[in-house]
């Protein structure tokens, strides 16, 4: 879980201003969104599951995942088995993968 992560630049209080890794070279979100892209572009092609995020200390994932979708990410989602920090398996656990920023 220690991929590199893309830069932050300091941004009005409450918002963060993430890089993007495509033709958008960053965009401005409210702080809880850009915490959340921040990890899912850090783990590419691998992607982040919820309980990462959640390990990470991220609550509400689906709701920042949406206002992240309407804002204009092209964010992929699948459902697959995962284990959490405990070692407990879970069914039907989302995965998240970043595909780029709708312009």
């Amino acid at each position: 879980m220690n991929a590199p992560m893309p830069s932050l630049i300091p941004s009005r209080k409450g918002r963060m201003i993430v890089d993007l890794p495509n033709m958008k070279p960053s965009i401005e979100l409210p702080k809880g969104c850009g915490t959340v892209l921040k990890h899912i572009i850090a783990f590419r092609a691998k992607g982040i599951n919820t309980l990462q995020l959640q390990e990470l200390g991220i609550c509400a994932t689906h709701n920042k995942i949406s206002t992240l979708r309407e804002q204009g990410a092209d964010i992929r989602t699948t459902r697959k088995p995962a284990i959490d920090a405990h070692g407990n398996r879970h069914k039907c656990i989302a995965h998240y993968y970043y595909h780029g920023w709708r312009i």
